[in-house]
């Protein structure tokens, strides 16, 4: 067997100082091996009787609900139409929810049959934030920091 010599003092410093920058970003991009709270499994701000935030005066016709990861609906898009039904009948007259797509950072969009006032969407908000395997729950809507432009057509 070779003998191996021990490694010097840089070489020691270099690798601490390797595994610490490693554990660091580990830390701040949330590793769930190295928090007890994933960063991309945080729990849910919002929380049953937290107040949910609905952008402008409406109406509101567009929501992106998230799910855990480790919940039925998180795994599978299959099972999230019948957690929409369930939180449609939050509101009377139940609207009809449709599930839209799967978002590739996880969230589902789905639409409501008719337009929602902002009491409506608050209380359909508030049904979804009361199921525990929901993240998140926001509105659909365009975010950027210029206004919206109107497009032009032909004879402008």
């Amino acid at each position: 067997m070779p003998h191996l010599e021990p490694p010097s003092r840089r070489t020691a410093a270099c690798a601490l100082l390797t595994a610490c920058v490693i554990a660091g970003c580990a830390a701040a991009t949330g590793d769930p091996r190295m928090n007890e709270h994933p960063a991309s499994d945080p729990p849910t701000a919002h929380a049953p009787g937290v107040e949910v935030e609905l952008p402008g005066e409406g109406p509101f016709q567009r929501f992106i609900v998230r799910y855990r990861a480790d919940s039925p609906a998180g795994r599978e898009s299959a099972n999230v139409p019948e957690k929409l039904r369930q939180a449609a009948a939050a509101l009377d007259p139940a609207p009809v929810l449709s599930w839209q797509r799967r978002l590739a950072v996880g969230g589902d969009v789905f639409t409501v049959d008719r337009p929602l006032d902002r009491e409506q969407a608050r209380q359909l908000m508030q049904a979804f934030a009361a199921d525990p395997q929901v993240q998140s729950i926001e509105v659909d809507r365009r975010l950027g920091i210029d206004p919206p432009r109107q497009m032009r057509t032909r004879g402008d």
